[in-house]
């Protein structure tokens, strides 16, 4: 056990909603380069969080711009630093929404800047326990493809149990009239990647924007990524394989799997917002007020 919390910052990164990713990766590197001019605006340096960013900067399909300095989505905040605070602070931060599950929050809790509110709002009714994916990861439980398998039912489950939390979070957005908004869980990629593609799809920006906003992560994370991957294999003796390496990336099939759920379950994004998750007309019309110029 003692060996499992040690290794347990080394998997934070690895930390994720369902435990899942799609191995099939053909698909991403082109997106990738093709957006990253575009999405390195967006990024906030810091230094004790890699995947902040500006939801904003982007334009919807009648070429109105998503408003910059509104909501921000990130990385866990559990690690910022004093001059990090400080940015945020500079950025307004006024509303914390930590997507993460509560055992997660209590290992390593955010830190806030001054000003800024706490609202816990936990993606997944089953909670993510580092504890139990650091017990299957050291024992082989999974392969890339196996791993892929579960991130595909994963995607799948979050827009089902999306109704409990995904209306409210939109809610905190609108009801948040001092400054800006920042939500996040571990990785910023998983959780806060649907969170992301949810709100943008709602704003109307197009579908491959919102793939590139996703996959943009691979980009903002991928030298810590494949330093901390490095440092849990050589913790394990090289029982982690790479095919379980480029599972845990983002991929554009990981997000159409979420697509295609709502498309197959509800009849297409709209009717999955208005009547699936009850976000009413007005809220629709006061969302795209307060984030489109």
């Amino acid at each position: 056990m003692n060996r499992l919390l040690e290794l347990l910052p080394v998997l934070a990164i690895f930390v994720l909603v369902c435990c899942a990713m799609n191995a099939n990766g053909n698909d991403t590197s082109k997106s990738i380069e093709k957006s990253k001019d575009q999405f390195d605006l967006r990024v906030v340096k810091l230094n004790g969080a890699h995947n902040l960013r500006d939801l904003g900067g982007v334009r919807n399909k009648s070429g109105r711009l998503v408003k910059t300095g509104i909501v921000f989505r990130s990385d866990k905040l559990t690690d910022l630093t004093e001059e990090d605070l400080a940015k945020l602070e500079m950025l307004r931060v006024r509303k914390v929404l930590d997507l993460r599950s509560v055992i997660e929050v209590n290992l390593k809790a955010d830190k806030m800047p001054r000003g800024a509110r706490f609202f816990h709002r936990q993606i997944g009714h089953e909670a993510v326990d580092p504890v139990d994916f650091t017990k299957k990861l050291l024992s082989g439980y999974w392969t890339g493809e196996g791993f892929a398998d579960d991130a595909i039912k994963g995607y799948r489950i979050m827009v089902i149990e999306g109704k409990s939390v995904f209306p409210q979070i939109i809610r905190d957005i609108l009801n948040n009239k001092e400054g800006a908004t920042v939500f996040h869980c571990a990785g910023g990629k998983d959780r806060t990647g649907l969170v992301s593609a949810l709100i943008l799809s709602i704003l109307e920006v197009p579908r491959e924007i919102i793939f590139q906003d996703y996959l943009y992560t691979n980009i903002q994370r991928k030298e810590q990524f494949v330093h901390k991957f490095t440092k849990l294999k050589k913790a394990t003796n090289n029982k982690i394989k790479d095919d379980l390496l480029a599972a845990m990336k983002a991929h554009k099939s990981y997000l159409q799997s979420a697509f295609d759920t709502i498309e197959k379950e509800f009849g297409g994004m709209d009717r999955y917002v208005k009547s699936y998750l009850g976000i009413t007309a007005e809220e629709i019309h006061l969302l795209k007020s307060k984030m489109l110029k």
